[in-house]
């Protein structure tokens, strides 16, 4: 369980950052395993890369068996340029598929939610095969970008197979 909750924090920053030294804030929508949780997200931009830093307090509900510690912490890791801004999915998008080093990312299509017009749906498929991870990116959003963020958990484990999140934008 514990994997889960950071497969998701890390699948937040996932490696599509846009607006540097900027923080995001989402919140968990309550789950099967988990009653809220919140994620911030810190970018920071350098020559070669940018830094994500990643906050993230989750509630789990009671009886399920994870300490609560494991899921209160912080994290940081480097993600590629590429999709600093639009321009990485625009170039998602004439592709259609993209393969990096540990994942394979698909353009879904452009997507109208709420007032967010011809906003960005795609999906992550890592190559670990755990998880499925859907999302929808708008230039106009804050900090990384991202509407919300849709992740399942795929394994050999009845309790999580197929056990999913959902991440909003505050």
């Amino acid at each position: 369980m514990k994997n889960i909750f950071l497969g998701l924090i890390l699948f937040l920053s996932g490696g599509f950052m846009t607006k540097a030294n900027a923080t995001t804030h989402y919140t968990l929508k309550e789950g099967k395993l988990h009653k809220s949780g919140k994620v911030d997200v810190e970018v920071k931009t350098n020559e070669k890369s940018m830094i994500v830093n990643l906050n993230y307090d989750i509630d789990k509900k009671a009886l399920v068996p994870i300490p609560s510690k494991v899921l209160k912490g912080k994290k940081d890791f480097e993600v590629p340029l590429m999709f600093k801004d639009e321009k990485g999915y625009q170039e998602l998008e004439r592709l259609g598929v993209m393969e990096t080093e540990k994942a394979l990312i698909k353009f879904l299509g452009r997507v109208q939610l709420g007032d967010l017009a011809n906003a960005y749906s795609f999906e992550i498929l890592p190559k670990n095969g755990k998880s499925k991870i859907q999302g929808v990116y708008h230039p106009t959003l804050p900090g990384i970008g991202w509407k919300y963020v849709k992740l399942k958990f795929l394994g050999n484990i009845p309790l999580l197979n197929g056990y999913e999140t959902i991440a909003y934008l505050k």
